[in-house]
């Protein structure tokens, strides 16, 4: 018997009404397969699936549809309630998808290694529930935002190797000093780094 098959009904009885196992899947445009997912994200614990269907049809109730790849060619759908963690390393991003915003739940963002320009938007202090967040190996421009302050569960923020100026807001020093940072965490290597920043922190 095809090991594949007996996976995929195990996954089945674990994941009542989930066609696929619950990992994620991207597919480029031309190579999206025959027996593609025919449901968004949510349903298998919140990973993103390429919707070859279109069921999401861009940001149906409930879902989130990000376009990324050099040239948008790479759909992920995320279920708004489910998603917790979104990385979108190396995707040759050129701005935060601002889908992202609606992902209220999320506890884990990574777009390291991109090539996001211009100012890091005020609206990332929206999503509260955040514990990791990484923006470094970018090219964003301008100041921190103050809003950052306002993610009271970070405990990893990476900022470092992009072209931020000007002083750290007084509302990121209040959370550097207050919160339980990871093993490690420095201001110079993980915010100062590869910037043009004034530490203004004590």
């Amino acid at each position: 018997v095809n090991m594949r098959y007996i996976l995929l009904a195990f996954m089945l009885f674990i994941n009542p009404g989930c066609d696929y196992a619950p990992t994620e899947h991207t597919h480029e445009v031309s190579e999206c397969p025959d027996n593609a997912p025919s449901d968004c994200a949510g349903v298998c614990g919140g990973f993103a699936v390429y919707d070859c269907d279109n069921i999401c049809g861009g940001n149906n109730d409930g879902y989130v549809t990000i376009f990324v790849g050099s040239e948008g060619t790479v759909r992920k759908c995320y279920d708004i309630e489910t998603t917790t963690s979104v990385t979108l390393y190396d995707y040759q991003l050129t701005e935060i998808p601002p889908e992202i915003v609606n992902l209220t739940n999320l506890t884990h963002l990574n777009l390291y290694t991109n090539q996001i320009t211009g100012e890091i938007p005020s609206w990332i202090g929206n999503l509260t529930n955040l514990t990791y967040l990484s923006l470094s190996s970018n090219q964003f421009t301008g100041e921190i935002p103050s809003e950052i302050g306002n993610l009271t569960n970070l405990h990893t923020l990476w900022l470092k190797n992009n072209q931020l100026t000007g002083v750290i807001p007084p509302e990121v020093c209040d959370l550097i000093e207050n919160n339980d940072w990871v093993d490690g965490f420095s201001i110079e290597s993980y915010i100062l780094y590869g910037n043009n920043l004034i530490n203004t922190c004590d």
